[in-house]
């Protein structure tokens, strides 16, 4: 007859095993650790996905500028910041941007934020989507008026220039109007627009090979050996957390409250 020798295990502490033998001893057998073998991250994934994100973001703030609404607008303002903040801690544009936000939500009223956040956009032909920046506007005025200053010539006195500015939408109207009645031709050459289409063709047939969006252990970016998935990874949250307290009450000192 074969005698049943019954085991039973009481710990197990990383690599060493105790067992109890039947006639009441106990012996440890020794397991040698188990290497735990670490992925190595994909960096050409993230450089990937960093690239989607920033590029997602600047195609979203395009729409913005054509179709403001303050509700999307200030979303978008906010994570523009932490960008912002994220690649540089000193960034004068996350100071501007936090200044701007600290208006629209805490100092103005909603009438006041309201006026302001549309105040940055101008409708330039009646649409829905026909809006542009307000400076991009200031320039395009600008534009129009150096180039009445400039047929004035020799007469270029301070009395003159005001007369002139002051009735640019006038002499638009008018001048339009004279062409259109006495059908002037406006010769114009079309300026060759270069087609991108072989430029995308390669993109794509790049793309094809990398793979980019296909997680591949171990594979890096020549320019970006480092790069995280995310901007926001490199992020110091308990800074950025310190930074907004600080300068809420420093713009809210600077209105004059």
């Amino acid at each position: 007859m074969h005698k049943c020798v019954c085991y039973s295990f009481l710990t197990v502490d990383a690599t060493v095993v105790e067992i109890k033998l039947p006639d009441g001893r106990t012996f440890e057998i020794k397991v040698p650790p188990t290497k735990v073998c670490e992925e190595k991250p994909d960096r050409t994934f993230n450089y990937g996905c960093q690239l989607l994100e920033v590029g997602l973001l600047f195609k979203d703030l395009l729409d913005l500028t054509h179709m403001p609404e303050r509700d999307r607008g200030l979303r978008l303002l906010k994570i523009a910041m932490l960008y912002f903040k994220s690649s540089n801690n000193l960034s004068k544009y996350a100071y501007e941007l936090m200044r701007f936000l600290v208006y629209q939500e805490c100092l103005l009223s909603e009438k006041g934020a309201n006026e302001m956040f549309y105040g940055l956009f101008v409708n330039v032909n009646g649409k829905y989507d026909g809006h542009i920046p307000a400076d991009r506007r200031m320039e395009y005025m600008v534009k129009e008026v150096k180039s009445h200053i400039k047929h004035m010539c020799s007469n270029k006195t301070e009395k003159n220039i005001s007369n002139r500015t002051r009735a640019i939408p006038g002499i638009k109207t008018i001048c339009l109007n004279f062409d259109r009645q006495c059908f002037v031709l406006h010769r114009a050459k079309k300026h060759s627009d270069m087609s991108s289409m072989g430029d995308e063709l390669t993109l794509i047939q790049d793309l094809r090979k990398v793979r980019p969006f296909s997680v591949c252990p171990g594979r890096t970016h020549d320019s970006f050996q480092q790069i995280s998935q995310s901007i926001l990874n490199s992020l110091d949250i308990d800074n950025v957390h310190s930074w907004i307290q600080e300068k809420k009450i420093h713009f809210a000192l600077d209105s004059g409250n």
